[in-house]
């Protein structure tokens, strides 16, 4: 299994000297799409384009021609986290990614077309892939994104799983053979508040270090292409947010990088020992 971050594309070559494999970034709604994609020439890093309009893939794939970016080195994820994110219904998601799937087969494209997450694995999030894979091509990549159900130290899957492997076996019942990645997963540092009396409860690096060891090593066993860390670096912006703190690099009040955080080693060590 490989290894990604969401984010970060301005950042290549520490990418690859933390064991990045790849970078799933965010294809631009409007602006010229060839520096986009120039960037990660000659880059031993991979690119996940996700396409939050199926109208740009087109110009997606002629920048990718253009500069001569690998195929394989690419893929062209669709729609992200329908309809919250995305706000597009079941049918309009299905119309979109067999438009880009269309257009990659029709110009002989060798990378891969993925179909974009759920925000969780919970009951509505099945019920959303139930209704839509089984009219997806066999050959689509299936993404699925994993944030805890609840408040973050209790690492709980979505009901109606009751582990993270029964929340995974319930996702290839409804993709079958077809390839999976989690495009999405991470865990924040802000202020979580539980309890009567409230307590506040605080993840540590050391604390999400273990997390993403144990995840990447049950997503590896599970077969999963690769997995993607949200996210390159924390959002000054939102200093206390939980938007702003799933970063692997702390940053100061300017939204310099400061540092690389512990759970970053995760993306290499998960690979060291077995589990």
């Amino acid at each position: 299994m490989l290894t990604y971050c969401v984010f970060g594309e301005q950042h290549l070559a520490e990418a690859a000297a933390l064991g990045i494999d790849g970078l799933r970034v965010d294809v631009p709604a409007d602006s010229d799409l060839l520096p986009f994609v120039r960037q990660f020439v000659g880059s031993p890093v991979a690119a996940d384009f996700l396409l939050h309009d199926p109208g740009r893939a087109p110009e997606l794939l002629e920048a990718i021609r253009a500069t001569e970016l690998p195929d394989e080195q690419t893929s062209l994820e669709v729609y992200n986290e329908p309809p919250h994110k995305d706000p597009v219904d079941e049918d309009t998601y299905i119309e979109g990614v067999l438009e880009v799937w269309d257009e990659c087969h029709d110009r002989g494209y060798r990378g891969t077309v993925i179909a974009g997450a759920q925000m969780n694995l919970s009951f509505d999030a099945m019920r959303w892939y139930a209704r839509t894979v089984p009219d997806l091509p066999t050959d689509i990549t299936v993404a699925f994104h994993d944030y805890p159900w609840g408040i973050q130290p209790t690492d709980l899957p979505w009901p109606p799983a009751r582990t993270h492997q029964e929340a995974l076996d319930n996702l290839r019942k409804i993709t079958g053979d077809r390839p999976l990645v989690c495009s999405e997963f991470g865990r924040h540092m802000a202020i979580e508040i539980t309890g009567h009396p409230p307590l506040e409860l605080r993840l540590t690096e050391d604390w999400i270090y273990r997390c993403y060891l144990d995840r990447l090593r049950l997503f590896a066993e599970n077969d999963l292409v690769w997995t993607a860390i949200y996210q390159w670096k924390d959002d000054f912006q939102q200093p206390t947010s939980s938007e702003g703190l799933y970063g692997l690099h702390a940053v100061d009040a300017q939204g310099t990088e400061t540092r690389a955080k512990k759970q970053a080693e995760a993306l290499v060590d998960w690979r060291r020992w077995p589990r």
